[in-house]
């Protein structure tokens, strides 16, 4: 579905659930132009079928390199996609969030709704937000005329895009993982069968995948050390310093004997029965 666009691959994901939260094509159009006269950048339109007028407004404005795949994708193939891309844009999606789960970076727009709340994961400085006395709303239905969303202009969104691509070739040229790939890739250009150099592709992707995850790994890890480090449960004890989990077994109750209790019982009836009156002399 992608054959054909060279370049940077952009996927700009133009719907959303709720209308006050969409962009406008004219916009979205000359981001897709300024970044393809920049970096040589190719994209791909993607949405729901609803969003076909949006689409088909945004390929107009454009002067080509751009792809209308809205309503035309499985969930396969939208994740295969957005896997592909270098960059992912657009308002307020659930496709966003598929980007930033998949690694890709998620320049994401706000209005109507906070980003603060809802902004993909890893993908908090990537955001770009309009001002209006009245947002965040939270409101479906815009009555005036998306004023949140029309202060958010193109070159703050270009600005953002080109500065997630240099951070990303500066982090291509640091590390260890980066100069493995590059040794790998070498060794499967050197390779004479071709089943050493399937071997060596599919350990370069193997290496790509675990560069892009580490940084995340290390980031959850270290944020599930502070929660558990502030915790009040974990210094003390009560109500408050439990840690037993819901749902886990209690150890049962310690209960006495059935005799001991019998006996018990018996002493009591003994205690309440009436005594015998005194005989008298």
């Amino acid at each position: 579905m992608t054959a054909g666009l060279d370049g940077p691959l952009v996927a700009a994901c133009v719907g959303s659930s709720c209308p006050s939260r969409r962009w406008f094509p004219e916009r979205t159009a000359a981001v897709l132009r300024e970044l393809r006269a920049r970096h040589g950048a190719s994209a791909v339109l993607l949405g729901a079928a609803a969003d076909a007028p949006f689409a088909l407004e945004t390929l107009r404005a454009t002067d080509g390199g751009v792809r209308d795949l809205v309503g035309r994708t499985t969930l396969r193939q939208l994740l295969a996609i957005l896997a592909r891309a270098r960059l992912a844009f657009g308002p307020d999606s659930g496709a966003l969030h598929l980007a930033a789960a998949l690694g890709t970076p998620a320049v994401s727009l706000w209005g109507a709704t906070s980003a603060l709340r809802s902004t993909p994961f890893g993908c908090e400085r990537l955001t770009v937000v309009g001002r209006a006395p009245c947002a965040p709303c939270f409101l479906r239905d815009c009555p005036i005329e998306r004023v949140c969303m029309r202060d958010i202009a193109t070159d703050a969104v270009v600005a953002r895009a080109a500065r997630c691509w240099r951070n990303e070739r500066r982090r291509r040229r640091s590390g260890w993982p980066w100069w493995l790939r590059r040794t790998i890739r070498g060794c499967e250009r050197r390779a004479r069968s071709s089943l050493l150099r399937r071997a060596f592709r599919h350990a370069s992707s193997v290496v790509a995948a675990l560069a892009a995850l580490a940084p995340r790994l290390v980031r959850s890890l270290i944020m599930a050390t502070r929660t558990d480090s502030l915790s009040p449960g974990r210094r003390r004890g009560g109500a408050a310093g439990s840690t037993r989990r819901r749902g886990s077994i209690r150890p049962p109750a310690w209960r006495p004997r059935p005799e001991a209790s019998d006996a018990r019982r018996d002493t009591r009836a003994l205690s309440r029965s009436p005594r015998p009156a005194a005989r008298s002399s």
